[in-house]
């Protein structure tokens, strides 16, 4: 009976040390699970934040390559100009051309080299690469536009998408951008197509606003001289004249051609009685106008046509 008593206590040691074994494994193993699993959430964490902070990256590098391409764009577009002697054929469509890449109708333009807007899009898609990322861009285009007379607004729409190559998170989001470029001191597409490139004339706001003060017509004679610009509904927005497209425009400038120095740098096209607003007088339009009596003695050449009178406080010469 004693030794039954012995052999049973030995069966109940060797039972209890099984179940502390068997306990401890379930536990080892339940602990690595969640271990491995809150390693695996932690990995999929930082990759999700990788890639949200990539986005953000994404987006300020986008606006600032899209005001440089911008910029670059524009030059670009009065050097084709001054080298082909024409406006720019269908302006929307060359406009995209030139940011996406560099060229106009086929033909390249060199100060957009490396600067356009695809260009930017490539160095986005290669810096992704380096972050096992894949940056796709689809479907971009890109419109210019005025809501002010000074400043071109350039918007870039299309569709962004990237992918983490180790299949851990994706995005897929629309793309809409804008940047503002200011139009001081670019060159007027009208007077470079003109006058053949002879006769370049950068836009310059004018800071006078009372042009004549009783009899004193000195500020409307430094305008006129100078041939400054001014806001005005009755003219081409800064755009238009990209387009050779003179119609008036709510975001419309003018500036008076000065038409002594052009009668000196491009004869060919010196008019002798034409208004001189400058997309009259370098236009084919023919509209009444007359010399104006404030600077007959100063600038003989300086005539206005009715619209004009008022703006710039003048009468015709009597």
């Amino acid at each position: 009976m004693a030794i039954t008593i012995k052999k049973n206590k030995k069966a109940a040691f060797f039972t209890i040390i099984s179940i502390v074994l068997v306990t401890s494994l379930i536990f080892f193993y339940t602990s690595s699970q969640k271990y491995s699993l809150e390693e695996q959430s932690k990995v999929i964490e930082i990759r999700i934040l990788t890639m949200d902070s990539f986005i953000e990256d994404i987006e300020h590098d986008i606006e600032r390559g899209l005001y440089i391409s911008s910029m670059r764009s524009l030059i670009g577009m009065a050097e084709f100009m001054t080298k082909n002697g024409s406006f720019i054929p269908g302006f929307p469509a060359s406009f995209n051309e030139i940011m996406l890449n560099g060229t106009i109708k086929g033909s390249i333009i060199n100060i957009t080299e490396n600067a356009t807007f695809g260009n930017w899009t490539k160095k986005i898609v290669d810096i992704g690469k380096k972050l096992n990322i894949d940056v796709e861009f689809s479907d971009l285009y890109l419109t210019p536009f005025h809501e002010d007379p000074w400043n071109v607004k350039v918007n870039v729409f299309g569709r962004i998408n990237l992918t983490d190559r180790k299949e851990v998170a994706s995005w897929c989001r629309d793309l809409n951008v804008t940047t503002t470029i200011n139009i001081i001191d670019f060159e007027d597409p009208i007077y470079t197509v003109t006058s053949a490139g002879k006769l370049i004339n950068k836009v310059i706001k004018s800071n006078i606003t009372d042009f004549v003060s009783g009899n004193d017509a000195s500020n409307l004679i430094t305008h006129a001289n100078n041939s400054w610009y001014i806001a005005s509904n009755f003219s081409p927005s800064f755009l238009m004249r990209f387009a050779g497209n003179l119609s008036p425009s709510p975001h419309g400038i003018e500036s008076v051609v000065n038409v002594d120095n052009l009668q000196i740098i491009a004869p060919e096209i010196y008019k002798a009685s034409s208004s001189s607003i400058d997309y009259i007088y370098l236009g084919n339009s023919s509209i009444s106008n007359c010399k104006v009596n404030e600077t007959k003695t100063n600038i003989s050449w300086f005539r206005l046509d009715n619209n004009h009178l008022n703006i710039y406080e003048a009468n015709c010469e009597s």
